[in-house]
């Protein structure tokens, strides 16, 4: 009989989280005049302090299962010193945008 029937409403799908975090290592200006769409900025400065160098976002990223983090700047001159800090530091996936944005602009919007 209809109606005693209820609508169930069917189950709205969980938006997945991204497998990767890419962080802008450049400072927070040159950030804001231009950055990869979906990158957050995480200034190389963060790693020279003595603790709580990581915000909790890349902390949600530091050796999880099926999570990468890519670091990038201008032209690999600051992401390589952060990459190899944060490697130093126990992270394990880490990757860096070859060519940072000078050799990428023409391929990424």
């Amino acid at each position: 009989d209809s109606r005693n029937s209820v609508a169930v409403p069917s189950p709205v799908p969980e938006v997945p989280e991204n497998p990767y975090l890419l962080l802008d290592v450049r400072d927070q200006d040159a950030y804001d005049e231009c950055h990869i769409i979906g990158a957050v900025n995480f200034p190389s400065a963060m790693l020279s302090r003595a603790q709580n160098y990581f915000t909790k976002e890349v902390l949600n990223y530091i050796n999880k299962d099926g999570k990468i983090i890519i670091v990038y700047d201008e032209d690999e001159r600051l992401a390589h010193v952060c990459a190899t800090t944060m490697i130093e530091r126990g992270v394990d996936n880490l990757f860096m945008l070859s060519g940072g944005l000078k050799s990428s602009e023409h391929e990424i919007p």
